[in-house]
């Protein structure tokens, strides 16, 4: 076995915060063919017990269409209830990833910006952020921008934007930017924040996973 698998079973079986931390995407995409078929397997037994924690990793391992199948199923059976819970917003996140679903992607909007709970909403926005770059994501993404009723919302819609277009503040090169940009993204000046965002906008999405393959 390789070491990335090793890694994975030892997050498989994990308790705790450990648990909450979820699986390493990057260590995923080190995984040999037969380990990737290995690791489909149990993500899906993860996924029949309800751990939401499985869906994104999922969609590394095995993009295809009966992942696609999958998740379209869990789609129409989740409860989609008022507040969503969190394994809702994740196959939300996953259907987005693989497909341009316009209702998933509705629903993460909506989730992004009314949501109370700060973990569930930070799903909603890690949807959208790492949604096909075909859909309109982006263009939901600075909707909220506009749209948000509180400037921590905004805050994290603006940061989710950027993310999603390839500013990232730990990027030395680009922090200087990332922070003008964003302090414009919410800025109280309607020609500040659009001057922004046709910025931003301008920029192709970035194709996720952005880990870089070995």
């Amino acid at each position: 076995m390789t070491a990335a698998y090793d890694l994975f079973l030892h997050e498989l079986g994990a308790t705790g915060r450990e648990y909450g931390d979820g699986f390493s995407i990057g260590n995923l995409l080190q995984l040999t063919p037969q380990e990737r078929e290995r690791t489909r397997q149990a993500l899906i037994e993860c996924i029949r017990r309800g751990e939401a924690r499985a869906l994104k990793p999922l969609t590394v391992v095995a993009p295809g269409p009966d992942t696609v199948t999958l998740l379209e199923s869990l789609w129409q059976t989740s409860s989609q209830q008022d507040p969503p819970e969190e394994f809702d917003v994740e196959v939300a996140a996953a259907l987005a990833r693989l497909t341009d679903a316009s209702d998933a992607l509705d629903f993460l909007e909506q989730a992004a910006i009314h949501l109370d709970d700060t973990w569930t909403q930070g799903a909603a926005l890690d949807g959208l952020v790492s949604a096909g770059v075909d859909s309109n994501a982006s263009a939901r993404l600075a909707r909220c921008i506009r749209q948000a009723a509180d400037e921590d919302t905004r805050l994290s819609c603006a940061d989710s934007l950027l993310q999603r277009h390839g500013w990232q503040i730990e990027d030395p090169a680009l922090q200087d930017e990332t922070l003008a940009l964003l302090k414009a993204l919410v800025s109280e000046q309607p020609a500040d924040r659009d001057a922004a965002l046709l910025r931003v906008l301008k920029a192709p999405a970035r194709p996720w996973p952005w880990v870089v393959q070995p």
